[in-house]
């Protein structure tokens, strides 16, 4: 019968332990053989949200908000090591805040202006600090 070991560092359980109730805490498992050590290649963001992780403006782990004034729409999502944005309710991460904010209302939709950092800025605007204008 095939074993399962978890290999953890000890300041993972604590940042569990400390997270607030409606806080995401998002972990990776990697699978290895018994007992070998694995050589994990880094992970590379790509797509939109890539060259504000790469400018860093936008870090993996930022918990995102998303406002739609209009509608009273809210939301919160993720961001991932690979540059996409798992939102809250859904299983799979979205490759960037457009398609992440069609997920949130049903409607398509620019999700640049609507997704916001912790400190409230909008991600159009950090798009708009990377290119620098």
């Amino acid at each position: 019968m095939p074993t399962i070991s978890f290999h953890y560092d000890k300041s993972l359980i604590a940042r569990i332990t400390d997270a607030a109730e409606d806080e995401t805490v998002q972990i990776t498992l990697t699978l290895g053989g018994a007992g070998e050590p694995q050589t994990v290649e880094p992970v590379v963001p790509h797509g939109p949200l890539a060259k504000l992780m790469e400018a860093g403006l936008l870090a993996v782990g930022t918990v995102l908000a998303f406002h739609q004034p209009r509608t009273d729409w809210t939301a919160s999502a993720v961001v991932t090591p690979e540059g996409k944005l798992l939102v809250e309710g859904h299983a799979t991460p979205f490759p960037s805040p457009s398609t992440a904010a069609t997920a949130v209302t049903g409607n398509m939709m620019d999700g640049w202006p609507l997704w916001h950092t912790p400190d409230g800025r909008a991600l159009a605007d950090l798009r708009r600090e990377a290119a620098g204008d």
